[in-house]
C-alpha cells in the first residue's frame, strides 16, 4: 500500500478507507511476526493492524494451505502422512517443478531444500481474524486467531488456529490426499451471493 501516511494514496480514499473488507480464501500467511523481528516501526505497525482489522481469511477443516509457512510441525505431519500415498499411488508431481510421478528421491529432495528455511517459516503469521470450519457439518463458523506453531504440544484454547493439530481430524489411512485437497478447494455456501440449482435437480 507504499506506507499507511498522508502522503499515501490510501489516505485519499478518504472515508471510503474505513469501508474496505477482504476476504481470502485458504491464503497462506503473508507477514512476519512484528515481535520476532524487533524493532518499533510506527507506520508498520499501523498499516498492519488496520489491515488485520478489516481482513479475514476462510479455513476448512485440514487444509494445509493456510498452515502455511509458520505451522511448520502441522506441515511435516501432513508430509508424513500424505508423502508415502503419493509415492504409493504414483501422483503426478504438482506446481510446475517438473514433469513425471513423485517418487522417494524428489520428496527427499524438496525437504532438504526447504529444511534451511523453517526458521524464517516460523515466523510467518495470519493478520487478520480466521473464519474457520471444522468440517461440512458446521454452519457457524469459528473465530480464529493466529498465535504462531503449536511447538511440541498444540495449545489449549480453541480460538487459536494451533490448537487444530493435523492428528485432530480423523482421516482413513489412504485418503490423505484426497481430502486434503477437498478441504483446500472446498467453499462455504454462507459466503455465496447465489447458488446455482441444477435444472436436472428440481425436476
Amino acid at each position: 500500500i507504499g506506507g499507511y501516511n498522508k502522503s499515501s494514496w490510501w489516505d485519499k480514499l478518504g472515508r471510503l478507507k474505513s469501508s474496505l473488507n477482504a476476504v481470502t480464501f485458504a491464503a497462506p500467511m503473508n507477514v512476519l511476526d512484528r515481535d520476532e523481528q524487533g524493532g518499533n516501526n510506527r507506520l508498520a505497525n499501523q498499516l498492519l493492524e488496520e489491515v488485520g482489522a478489516n481482513t479475514a481469511n476462510f479455513v476448512f477443516h485440514c487444509d494445509a494451505v493456510p498452515r502455511a509457512y509458520g505451522h511448520v510441525g502441522y506441515l511435516h505431519d501432513v508430509i508424513n502422512e500424505a508423502a508415502p500415498e503419493a509415492v504409493r499411488d504414483k501422483n503426478p508431481i504438482w506446481f510446475g517443478i517438473g514433469s513425471g510421478r513423485i517418487s522417494s528421491s524428489i520428496i527427499n529432495f524438496m525437504l532438504s531444500a526447504v529444511t534451511p528455511l523453517v526458521p524464517i517459516a516460523v515466523e510467518y503469521r495470519h493478520t487478520g481474524r480466521l473464519i474457520y470450519y471444522e468440517d461440512k457439518a458446521s454452519t457457524t463458523p469459528l473465530i480464529l486467531e493466529d498465535t504462531g506453531p503449536a511447538g511440541k504440544q498444540k495449545s489449549p484454547d480453541k480460538s487459536h488456529l494451533n490448537h487444530y493439530d493435523f492428528s485432530s481430524y480423523k482421516i482413513r489411512r489412504g485418503e490423505y490426499i484426497e481430502t486434503l485437497l477437498e478441504a483446500h478447494s472446498h467453499f462455504p455456501k454462507t459466503f455465496a451471493p447465489y447458488i446455482s440449482v441444477d435444472k436436472d435437480e428440481v425436476n
